[in-house]
């Protein structure tokens, strides 16, 4: 389980993109890693000096909930294929 995921992408960086892209790289590149069978999000909303959740402090939505939604399921069928794959092997063993 990946514990500590969010609070990236409110920073100034090199790469171009939306804040969503770099969400959508971040969590398909951790999906992928076949390490994890999920996450769980950190950062939902903005609080005191912490301004790096998806929600502002008056719970406002900072990024688009509808890519954030696609994004997750993007993750979860990846997650979903590491897990039959690791149990396929095993099954084989």
């Amino acid at each position: 389980m990946l514990s500590e995921y969010g609070g990236f992408g409110w920073y100034r960086v090199s790469e171009e993109g939306s804040v969503e892209d770099r969400i959508e790289q971040y969590t398909l590149d951790a999906a992928k890693a076949g390490i994890f069978m999920g996450y769980c999000l950190t950062q939902l909303y903005d609080v005191g000096k912490e301004t790096n959740g998806l929600l502002d402090f008056l719970r406002k939505p900072k990024v688009d909930g509808d890519r954030i939604g696609s994004i997750n399921r993007a993750a979860a069928a990846v997650m979903e294929d590491n897990f039959a794959e690791h149990n396929a092997a095993r099954s084989a063993d």
